[in-house]
């Protein structure tokens, strides 16, 4: 998941959350039993020079899941809300030619 704002001396920043699922199996009473546990950690704080252009920030943020090597195990499960500006499904559009 990500966001991008900008603060008040306008410099903007990019957010990078990231979320996984985990199993964790553990005996009790002669008995197996797996837990799943959602985890959720920040990946990237990114500062974003220059404008917002959605090809701006689908490479500011696929230059961060390269850096740090996960850009193989990511899904992109983008959704549009209503709440979605025209930079963001732009960024969408831009990324889904890497799926």
């Amino acid at each position: 998941m990500t966001d991008v704002w900008s603060n008040t001396n306008r410099a903007s920043f990019m957010a990078i959350t990231a979320y996984w699922i985990t199993a964790a199996t553990s005996t009790q009473n002669s008995t197996e039993r797996t837990k799943l546990m959602l985890c959720a950690d920040l990946i990237g704080f990114i500062h974003i020079p220059g404008w917002h252009t959605g090809e701006h920030l689908a490479h500011t943020f696929l230059h961060t899941l390269d850096h740090i090597h996960v850009t193989k195990k990511v899904v992109l499960p983008f959704e549009y809300s209503l709440e979605a500006s025209l930079i963001s499904i732009s960024c969408i559009d831009w990324l889904g030619d890497f799926r």
